[in-house]
């Protein structure tokens, strides 16, 4: 996750994502290219690593301090430990994707992820990668899709 800005701060808000997957070294970076970074919140997200040997984050701070807020993310599948901005509601389990080795990153019934999210994202995520409205449960889910009983999508296709 790349941030450059063109003035002297910076704030991003990466919510409610499922990243998946690194043949690499590592899921993803946090970068901030030499800028004042004032606030990076890292909410919702699931990351799913499938080469164990592979780590999750790295931050890159070659100018402003990265300032990073992490709260109710599943991080799953690394054995080299947890990014040291990890938050207090941080959790290292299996999120219990659908088929995740099939692309689809639905939530199975039983999953952790369901209705343990963050509400602080309620104003900017109102719905999840297919469309549908969060939430539709007892609270937020965590990662891009909601769960929708029985681990079924619904049909959006037809509503665009």
């Amino acid at each position: 996750i790349n941030m450059p800005a063109q003035g002297n701060h910076l704030k991003a808000r990466i919510f409610n994502n499922t990243i998946y997957n690194s043949a690499n070294n590592t899921l993803f970076e946090i970068s901030n290219f030499g800028y004042d970074v004032e606030l990076v919140e890292f909410y919702n997200n699931v990351l799913f690593v499938i080469n164990p040997g592979a780590g999750y984050a790295t931050s890159g701070d070659s100018g402003g301090l990265i300032n990073i807020t992490s709260n109710n993310n599943i991080w799953y599948g690394s054995s080299s430990g947890l990014p040291s901005f990890t938050g207090a509601n941080d959790r290292s389990v299996d999120p219990m994707l659908v088929n995740s080795s099939a692309a689809d990153f639905t939530l199975q019934s039983p999953s952790p992820a369901i209705d343990t999210g963050s509400s602080l994202v309620a104003s900017v995520v109102t719905k999840d990668f297919d469309g549908n409205l969060r939430s539709n449960g007892g609270g937020y889910d965590i990662g891009a899709y909601e769960f929708i009983g029985n681990s079924k999508k619904q049909d959006n296709k037809k509503n665009k």
